[in-house]
This record gives C-alpha cells, sequence and structure tokens, in this order.
C-alpha cells in the first residue's frame, strides 16, 4: 500500500496499515456474517449474490484508493 500511494497508483489521503485493515474488513465481512448480509441485503436489488458482493466491494476499494 505504502509503495502505490508513494507511487500515485493509489490515494495517500489515508495511512497504509488503515486502508489496508478497512479493505480486509469489508471483504472479509459477507464472509464471517453471511446472516448478518443476508438480512441486510435479502431484498435489495441483485440480491445477496457472490456476484453483486464483489461487484460492491471492487466499487468500494476503488472510492477507497482515490481510483473511483
Amino acid at each position: 500500500m505504502a509503495e502505490a500511494q508513494a507511487a500515485g497508483t493509489i490515494s495517500g489521503d489515508i495511512e497504509p496499515g488503515q486502508l489496508l485493515y478497512a479493505i480486509f474488513a469489508l471483504s472479509s465481512w459477507w464472509f464471517t456474517t453471511p446472516a448478518v448480509a443476508r438480512m441486510l441485503l435479502g431484498g435489495t436489488p441483485g440480491g445477496d449474490t457472490s456476484q453483486s458482493r464483489r461487484a460492491s466491494l471492487v466499487k468500494l476499494v476503488n472510492r477507497l484508493t482515490g481510483n473511483g
């Protein structure tokens, strides 16, 4: 993360360790608490599918890193 931030590949707005932790937390939440994910996302367009989770995660990470 720090190297990518120094190279300007991703935003340096968030400290590298905090950014990595946030991405890890976002990506692991659906798998560690599937009942909560189903409860929150079950009625949304696209539902709670691996494809919709991945698409949302990609968008969130892009925004966190300044690439979206």
